[in-house]
């Protein structure tokens, strides 16, 4: 027949496609992760009867109306061991102190809960020249009296009263950190949920493999003589953003890293401004300069990009070969490589958002993995576009 061509070409045109519509599928951060492989120390949790005591750090900058709702959830949750709230606010911050008040006298009222382990400490105005961030946080971790520090931030709230508890249970002897996930609500966009996600998961192949290299959500427990005894954000402080970057890129160790990603260890993350989440990105691009392992971290995000790209621009080479030589052989081949493309990335995909109950269009998962290494690339030419003074403390 005119159209069935069988020739060498043919054949290895049609093996490369078939084979690169199975294998790129498999290049994605949702097919490596295995929950079920999650590191947990020496696999064994700490009991009810067991845990330990722990204290959480809020620093509430500028942000009283998130202080104000999310408050009450953090001093809600069910944990037998007890558990102290320690809000460090600036000094004179008297907005911040009547929410405080305001929030003590409610639940009083309601007899809902005992606030006796609620304490606030105050940073003073006059500090220059280093992150009041950083600062607050530092502050926030020398007023505990615990040795495992939560580390949160206001514009979160637990998904449920189990919050801390769940967290907790990963707090054994041979664990130093451990690395809780932040939900976006489901009201922000789309892309943004599954931009957060995305991140997570390279995140957490890191901490299960090597060493944990940053932390994408506001969920995390330290212990506080790591961070007193390698002096804290020590090096850092100059920089305005970071924070949790910083302490996990310093402080994690291979193997002492544990994952709480059970749906009860989630925080649920208020929905973000469209302007912080695009500051979020390009002050992530001045930080990770700063970061250990920074480029192996980067590396395989960037070969994922290629095996995707690659695959798409090779697919659209093909249909431009048929248009001008119809070939049934490469024709089918097409057509079975597209399908098995297709219904290799719904499976991953929808497993992979499944996992933290996400949801969204696949197709538009499809699209967000297709376009983010351009959204990337935006944001690096406004973070090389911009005042390097604006990501220091110290203007100049």
């Amino acid at each position: 027949m005119k159209f069935v061509i069988i020739d060498n070409f043919t054949i290895v045109a049609s093996l490369v496609l078939l084979l690169l519509g199975i294998v790129t599928p498999m290049l994605h951060p949702f097919f490596r992760f295995k929950k079920r492989n999650s590191y947990y120390g020496d696999g064994a949790l700490v009991d009810s009867a067991n845990l330990p005591p722990l204290s959480i750090v809020l620093t509430p900058f500028d942000d009283t109306s998130s202080l104000q709702d999310n408050l009450p959830a953090f001093l809600r949750q069910n944990y037998p061991a007890g558990y102290q709230v320690v809000v460090v606010i600036e000094d004179g911050d008297h907005e911040a102190e009547e929410v405080i008040a305001q929030t003590i006298s409610e639940h009083q009222a309601e007899n809902t809960t005992s606030y006796s382990q609620l304490y606030v400490t105050y940073i003073p105005k006059s500090s220059r020249y280093l992150s009041r961030k950083k600062l607050a946080i530092t502050l926030g971790i020398k007023a505990v009296k615990t040795e495992w520090v939560v580390l949160t931030e206001v514009t979160c709230h637990p998904a449920t009263e189990k919050w801390l508890e769940s967290m907790a249970s990963h707090c054994t002897d041979d664990i130093n950190m451990v690395k809780g996930y932040s939900k976006y609500h489901e009201v922000s966009p789309a892309f943004e949920r599954y931009d957060h996600i995305n991140s997570a998961y390279y995140l957490m192949r890191e901490d299960i493999r090597n060493i944990a290299y940053r932390c994408e959500s506001h969920n995390l427990i330290i212990r506080k003589s790591d961070f007193m005894t390698q002096d804290g954000f020590l090096g850092n402080l100059h920089l305005m953003r970071g924070e949790y970057d910083f302490i996990v890129n310093k402080f994690a160790q291979k193997g002492k890293t544990a994952l709480a990603i059970d749906s009860d260890s989630w925080l649920i993350d208020d929905q973000p401004l469209r302007k912080s989440r695009k500051d979020h990105h390009i002050f992530y691009m001045e930080t990770r300069r700063h970061l250990a392992r920074c480029t192996m971290h980067r590396l395989l995000f960037v070969l994922d990009q290629i095996a995707l790209h690659s695959y798409i621009l090779l697919f659209i080479a093909a249909i431009i070969l048929q248009v001008i030589k119809t070939n049934l052989v490469f024709g089918i081949a097409m057509l079975v490589s597209i399908i098995t493309w297709h219904t290799l990335r719904f499976i991953i995909l929808r497993r992979g958002l499944r996992n933290f109950d996400e949801q969204m269009s696949i197709f538009g998962a499809n699209y967000y993995d297709i376009s983010m290494i351009w959204r990337n690339f935006g944001y690096w030419l406004h973070h090389r576009m911009a005042n390097k003074q604006d990501f220091i403390t110290h203007k100049l």
